[in-house]
């Protein structure tokens, strides 16, 4: 039996990886989502790799999910300017309409950044890799005296450092990017620069009312959705700790212990975490990561993150599929030290009955004879739960629906499977065998531990625990 990995990868979709040869390598080495860049493409190519994907996911007979990542009110340097070198100490001037007292103008794509600057404001662009302050502002243009300079390419990000752009979450883009997701079926809608959980409940009553099943993750990347963290996680399906903005919003030092606020906060609340943002940046140009980021992605495992998001590195780099392979291999020597070391996590009791369940399966599952968890799931809740107490074995869901297999792609050990559901405990229990052995995750003489709820059909029910040898 192959080794399971824990740890969901999910790659980010772009001209390095958006061919059939390329996804369909990724996901032979791991890949368990992929994320579409709305901020990036159009329509046509969006529309290219969602239909190789889908295509792809069919002929494996793997849920492989696909997220939509909407851009939200960023500011960007807009598309129709060209490369352009910002040199330090020299004035640069940004507006949105291409008026300005000199050659030297930064064409920006929004209207509304000059209503929220102040002289005195640092500015940056590309993650903080360009930065300059605001001298002067006029009704037209600002004008910023560069700190630190660079190359600036088309489409980079612009951000007000430790300052909240007064902007509605959703934008028109984002409200057509939005109804793309819903009608080409995605799994998972990310909302960009989430401050509350108010911006997270008008996304799902827009989903809703569209009759879509598609989940909400959440981006944190502001000061605002730290504040606000405990009722955005609640609100949300899972999280994404979107590092490079949120580096922006407080100093770089910072970033390490809120990441690992941010994941301690979602294994609590039983909701899957993402690490994103130069997990392996340097894999963009070379063959192989730094020593740095290599820990860097260990550390995030080790803190019980359920998924990384890589971005540049598969989307643009010159080697998607070997940082799918690196990133891989990092996860299964990191989760071999989880077991080994018998690292803990806590998890909040819900004083429900189901979430007794589930402790009760990892606290056995701590039994070295425990090889796999069984849960049989409708909606993916009985799985969840498992997974928030983080046994030290593979959870297998065995479910109906190829949705609620996808929903659980991107959530710590689960690997799921889609069945014809039983009508009955008895005939699960003398079938389960069979499917698991058939899938290569058991053997004659495995013990299992299964978790379910009864009677089959009811969903959010799980109250039923059972040790069963496979035969």
């Amino acid at each position: 039996m192959n080794k399971l990995k824990f740890t969901k990868l999910i790659a980010t979709c772009g001209p390095s990886a958006g061919s059939r040869e390329v996804i369909s390598s990724m996901i032979d080495e791991g890949v368990d989502a992929f994320r579409i860049n709305f901020s990036h493409g159009d329509i046509k190519e969006w529309s290219n790799i969602i239909g190789i994907i889908k295509q792809l996911r069919e002929e494996k007979n793997k849920d492989i999910a696909i997220i939509g990542d909407l851009q939200g009110p960023r500011i960007r340097v807009s598309h129709h300017i060209k490369k352009l070198f910002l040199n330090k100490e020299e004035t640069y001037f940004l507006n949105n309409q291409n008026k300005s007292p000199s050659d030297r103008s930064i064409l920006l794509d929004n209207p509304h950044f000059i209503d929220n600057i102040s002289v005195g404001d640092r500015v940056v662009f590309s993650d903080g890799k360009i930065e300059g302050t605001i001298i002067g502002i006029t009704n037209d243009y600002a004008e910023m005296k560069v700190i630190s300079g660079g190359i600036l390419e088309p489409g980079k990000g612009v951000n007000i450092v430790g300052g909240n752009i007064n902007l509605p979450s959703i934008t028109d883009k984002d409200s057509k990017d939005i109804g793309f997701a819903i009608k080409h079926g995605l799994d998972f809608i990310a909302l960009s620069f989430v401050k509350s959980a108010q911006d997270v409940r008008h996304l799902k009553n827009t989903i809703h009312s569209n009759s879509s099943e598609i989940e909400v993750i959440s981006k944190i990347e502001t000061a605002l959705a730290i504040d606000n963290l405990d009722e955005i996680i609640d609100e949300s399906f899972g999280i994404l700790l979107a590092r490079g903005d949120l580096g922006i919003a407080f100093p770089v030092s910072d970033i390490p212990i809120l990441q690992r606020k941010i994941i301690k906060k979602c294994i609590k609340k039983g909701k899957p975490s993402i690490v994103a943002t130069q997990l392996m940046e340097s894999m963009i140009n070379n063959p192989i990561p730094t020593r740095a980021e290599v820990t860097d992605v260990s550390n995030a495992i080790i803190e019980g993150t359920d998924a990384l998001l890589l971005t540049g590195e598969t989307a643009v780099g010159k080697y998607p599929i070997k940082t799918i392979s690196f990133t891989k291999e990092v996860a299964l020597k990191s989760e071999n030290y989880i077991r080994e070391h018998a690292v803990h996590y806590l998890t909040d009791d819900d004083g429900t009955i189901p979430f007794s369940i589930a402790n009760s399966a990892k606290r056995i599952s701590d039994n070295p004879e425990i090889k796999k968890i069984v849960a049989f799931t409708e909606s993916g809740t009985t799985a969840i739960y498992v997974a928030r107490n983080r046994p030290n074995v593979p959870i297998i869901a065995l479910t109906d629906s190829n949705i609620v297999a996808r929903k659980l792609s991107i959530v710590r050990g689960v690997y799921t499977e889609v069945i014809n559901y039983f009508t009955s405990f008895d005939g699960a229990i003398n079938t389960v065998g069979t499917i698991l052995k058939k899938l290569n995750y058991a053997t004659s003489g495995d013990i299992i531990c299964i978790t379910a709820g009864l009677p089959f059909g009811e969903k959010g029910n799980t109250n039923l625990l059972k040790i069963h040898k496979i035969l």
